[in-house]
């Protein structure tokens, strides 16, 4: 989709004159995880969602789940590659178990941490 056929959507929420085209305010939803089934979040541009379907996605992440989430993202995107991905590609990758046992057993003074940083859940390619 484009603002009066010059700037993609997506890129256009931080462009002044598009301003009166444009809602910044986001649709949120929210969703209740399941436990058991809920095991990884997948987070990616459009450059990925054109090229595979989110049954490809889950399959993928499911026989690579013993993978780092960094390698998880990078097979992800040779994926969309392969299939002659022509947009910007980005993907987060998030193990939600492993994040979820993290949080319960990292305390400081008896406040839940987690170390985990986004560069080692991330791959991006422009």
């Amino acid at each position: 989709m484009r603002v009066q056929g010059e700037l993609a959507l997506t890129r256009s929420l931080g462009a002044l004159k598009y301003k009166p085209y444009v809602i910044a305010a986001p649709h949120v939803h929210r969703y209740g995880l399941k436990e058991e089934q809920d095991l990884f979040l997948v987070v990616a541009s459009d450059g990925l969602w054109k090229v595979m379907k989110g049954e490809d996605v889950t399959r993928i992440v499911s026989e690579n789940s013993k993978s780092s989430e960094e390698e998880v993202a990078k097979k992800l995107h040779h994926e969309a590659v392969q299939r002659n991905a022509t947009d910007n590609i980005t993907i987060v990758v998030v193990n939600i178990g492993k994040r979820q046992k993290l949080l319960l057993e990292e305390t400081y003074e008896g406040s839940p941490v987690s170390k985990c940083r986004m560069e080692n859940m991330m791959y991006s390619s422009y």
